[in-house]
């Protein structure tokens, strides 16, 4: 089960040159810092849906926005395609 996002957070599905991403933007945080979120889950497993509440509390306290890549993982894909949409 996913944490709830904090009040005040809009998120909104992006796509980044051609991977699937998140935008996460806390009430009036749009000119701040951007914080590049990556989940966790060793390549494997996880996905960016399941970090939104926790990018969202990261952007809030840099003032800014979060992107949440949803970036390709093992064993569907090259060991190394994950690196590839990390650094599109």
């Amino acid at each position: 089960e996913n944490f709830p996002l904090p009040d005040g957070v809009s998120v909104e599905k992006i796509d980044c040159d051609g991977v699937p991403a998140f935008r996460i933007a806390p009430d009036g945080a749009d000119d701040g810092p951007v914080v590049l979120h990556l989940h966790g889950g060793a390549f494997m497993f996880g996905t960016g849906e399941s970090e939104l509440a926790l990018a969202a509390r990261l952007a809030g306290e840099a003032g800014g926005i979060a992107i949440v890549p949803q970036f390709r993982s093992v064993p569907d894909n090259p060991p190394l395609a994950m690196i590839e949409d990390v650094r599109t």
